[in-house]
């Protein structure tokens, strides 16, 4: 074990192998405990992610739900054609809210201003198409009289 004269034992070989199987013991503790942290994020992560997922197919099927209970009436022919107050309250990026569709409704309805909105842009067109065949004839009046 250790010699009398200086009183500090001196370790024997079968010490120091368990001092060395002590320290690779807590290194692969160490190892794992830091893989189970990381385990555990990476679960916490996909269980957000999951619950995240879960919500939207809820709002899918419950959107599924109430389109399939539309097409339903409407092919027993009890769907009626949605007024304005009758319109979701929510609506599409991009589209005018039911309020905005009331203000811009006039006497005539919707359809006369769509139809005078489609006029403009045929005169709009048309005379985008005659400035253009314009220069043409004037090209060809040119030519035609230098001959």
């Amino acid at each position: 074990m250790g010699s009398e004269s200086n009183n500090t034992p001196q370790p024997n070989v079968s010490t120091e192998f368990l001092q060395l199987d002590r320290e690779f013991i807590l290194s692969l503790f160490e190892d794992r405990e830091s893989e189970y942290m990381d385990l555990q994020a990476e679960v916490s992560r996909l269980t957000e992610q999951v619950a995240k997922l879960v919500k939207e197919l809820d709002k899918s099927k419950s959107v599924q739900a109430e389109i399939q209970r539309e097409l339903d009436l409407w092919r027993q022919g009890t769907k009626e054609i949605q007024t304005v107050e009758d319109r979701p309250k929510c609506t599409e990026p991009g589209l005018p809210t039911p309020q905005q569709l009331q203000e811009s409704e006039s006497a005539e309805g919707p359809v006369v201003q769509t139809t005078s909105r489609r006029q403009r842009r045929q005169q709009q067109y048309q005379k985008q198409q005659q400035q253009k065949v314009q220069p043409q004839q004037q090209q060809t009046a040119s030519i035609t009289s230098e001959a």
